[in-house]
């Protein structure tokens, strides 16, 4: 089901200041992301540390949020199984398109845009109903599809951020 592309568009990011993105060696960063979820695959999860794998603007990405959406796009994708090489360049694209999102939301926060509970409650009705769905039976899909409504809910308000031209 591709109900989190129901609300991508296309968008333009501009900004009179500059932003900072401070990544500690990037290849470093996808190297030891690599290691740690081949090591992962047979151990408890949430044992894992969490440490901070970029600084953006006034918020940080870390490891677990990494591994979380890297899952989650792989399992979005329908990915059963990846060459090393393909994993590095998904984890790469994930890491990216996590910055990217939170340079965005920081652009749009920056002009005092807010998504509040309302405006996310109309992307969900929207969101059903281009799915031929109500609200709660898409809430229901979401779950079955592995994503919390939390997580859920989360996407959609970055994806609301995104949308607001700046």
């Amino acid at each position: 089901m591709a109900w989190i592309a129901c609300l991508s568009s296309s968008l333009t990011v501009a900004s009179a200041q500059t932003i900072r993105v401070d990544i500690k060696n990037y290849d470093a960063t996808v190297q030891s992301f690599l290691a740690e979820s081949s090591s992962v695959n047979n151990q408890n999860k949430n044992s894992i540390a969490e440490f901070i794998v970029a600084h953006v603007a006034n918020d940080i990405v870390t490891n677990q949020e990494l591994k979380k959406r890297f899952d989650q796009t792989q399992k979005q994708l329908k990915i059963k199984s990846l060459s090393a090489k393909e994993k590095q360049d998904l984890i790469k694209q994930v890491f990216d398109d996590l910055v990217l999102e939170k340079l965005q939301i920081h652009a749009a926060q920056e002009t005092g845009y807010k998504v509040d509970a309302k405006a996310i409650d109309g992307a969900v009705a929207i969101i059903a109903q281009q799915n031929n769905l109500s609200p709660a039976e898409l809430l229901i899909q979401v779950q079955k599809d592995g994503i919390s409504i939390s997580d859920f809910r989360q996407r959609l308000q970055t994806q609301l951020y995104q949308q607001k031209e700046i």
